[in-house]
């Protein structure tokens, strides 16, 4: 039974470092530099995205003003663009 338990561990543990990180994934469709807040975990900071430039933020979910004033709440799992300097979802 000793084996089975350690054998469980470490199956458990393989998979839980194997597992992808889950982030949020913005890509800058306009034709010039945006500014986007980021708010995670209570903290507040700010991220220049150049023209066609992807970033991949909040891991663990956050909230996000886009340049237009858009405030949208993401889980992580998201794609998004920026266009008009407001959120459009990715496919």
């Amino acid at each position: 039974m000793n084996k089975f338990a350690s054998y469980l561990c470490l199956s458990i543990v393989a998979v839980l470092v194997a597992s992808p990180a889950w982030s949020v994934s913005i890509t800058n469709q306009d034709g010039e530099v945006r500014r986007i807040t980021i708010t995670e975990n209570g903290e507040r900071s700010e991220r220049e995205i150049s023209v066609n430039e992807t970033v991949e933020l909040c891991e663990q979910g956050c909230f996000i003003t886009f340049p237009d004033g858009t405030l949208t709440a993401y889980q992580g799992d998201e794609k998004i663009g920026i266009r008009n300097g407001g959120p459009a979802l990715l496919k």
